[in-house]
């Protein structure tokens, strides 16, 4: 762990271009409320986020320390989410061990670069502690969780995700019957937030600016604009290197194994069966590449010239099939409404993408929340 934080610390560095001297220079001739008013105007509503990027980019001591801390905290949080119980540092460990099958362009734009760390890595971590902080259940712990979270919303598609789990939560307590007091205590500033974030000026201007990555898009449908979020997601997971697909496949495969649970054995032997094929597929593909089901190149990525052909529709039915039954599984393992959660709340903030003419502009870190929804599910699959 210690030359693993070692090399990020070393490894980051300011680029000498596009956000990162945008940022590291926006204050020079302006002051840091006349900035954000102008952002939130005019561009985005991620004033919280873009505030603290402001006034700490240009001290590098803080970035190349919270980048390690923020990485280690998000392992320690999604593993005390998913596994409550058990050795605390073995349990992070392993999600960072998970965290490093993410597609290292994922990772990097999410967490490496400077820009991405401010509006991926650090609101993720702050949600996660949120999220802890929260099943604590106590008064205290959900007001500074609600204060972690009306920051980390500012992040869309964490707003968004939000919205999925206050959803979640809400079900969960009307199926339980439990005292929605607390709920209310940790969801009423993070929602007022999402509202004044989502709502800025600036996000409708930010889209009339990229409708000019796909000038088609205006006569596109909601059917069309849902379509190509779903492609996008199923582009990544079935990138030929997407080696968290194949580390998902081997978890489910080893948990079944080691269950001892004597319900639905033959449906999970099943399941096993069908994830410990995919994960023969994924290295197979790595000798020879079996294009027909996973995307090794651009060329052979699902974009909206080739929507009429069998690739299309084999590797759509594909990605599907393999969140239908990793849904299955969770059902099989006691955790429907968890497991139910991480994958369509992971398809969520991908699928929005869509909604945005940016979304064949888009960079991986997009991929970066949904990827630590998949862990979080894997590593409950270890839960007893």
């Amino acid at each position: 762990m210690a030359v693993f934080f070692l090399r990020l610390f070393t490894s980051v560095n300011l680029l000498p271009t596009d956000d990162d001297q945008y940022f590291l220079h926006a204050l020079d001739q302006t002051s840091l409320a006349a900035f954000l008013h102008d952002r939130y105007m005019t561009w985005s509503g991620r004033s919280p986020i873009e505030a603290i990027m402001v006034l700490t980019i240009g001290m590098s001591l803080f970035w190349k320390c919270m980048i390690p801390v923020s990485a280690l905290v998000t392992a320690w949080a999604v593993g005390r989410i998913a596994l409550p119980k058990g050795n605390r540092w073995m349990i992070t460990i392993c999600t960072l061990l998970a965290i490093c099958t993410i597609n290292k362009n994922v990772f990097h734009d999410a967490a490496l670069w400077i820009a991405g760390f401010y509006n991926y890595l650090l609101p993720i971590s702050a949600a996660v502690i949120s999220i802890v902080l929260y099943y604590k259940r106590k008064k205290s712990c959900s007001i500074a969780a609600s204060i972690l979270m009306a920051y980390s919303v500012s992040n869309e598609q964490i707003a968004v995700l939000f919205f999925v789990f206050f959803g979640y939560e809400i079900l969960n307590a009307i199926i339980k019957k439990t005292n929605i007091r607390h709920h209310l205590i940790f969801f009423t500033l993070p929602i007022a937030s999402s509202i004044v974030w989502l709502s800025s000026p600036g996000n409708a201007s930010r889209f009339e600016v990229e409708k000019n990555f796909l000038l088609e898009f205006t006569d596109f449908s909601l059917l069309d604009k849902v379509s190509h979020g779903f492609a996008t997601y199923a582009n990544h997971t079935l990138a030929g290197n997407n080696y968290l697909l194949f580390f998902s496949c081997v978890a489910i495969v080893a948990s079944s194994l080691i269950n001892r649970n004597v319900n639905f054995i033959s449906e999970r032997r099943y399941v096993s069966f069908f994830f410990a094929f995919m994960a023969i597929f994924f290295v197979a593909n790595k000798i020879y590449p079996l294009n027909f089901i996973f995307n090794n190149t651009d060329f052979n990525a699902l974009t909206v010239d080739k929507i009429g052909g069998i690739s299309t529709y084999v590797k759509y039915l594909i990605s599907m099939v393999i969140a239908v039954t990793i849904i299955y599984y969770s059902f099989l393992s006691g955790f429907f409404r968890y497991g139910l959660f991480c994958i369509i709340g992971g398809m969520t903030v991908v699928v929005m993408v869509g909604l945005s003419p940016a979304i064949y502009a888009e960079r991986p870190r997009v991929f970066f929340i949904s990827d630590l929804l998949l862990i979080a599910l894997c590593l409950r699959c270890f839960r007893r």
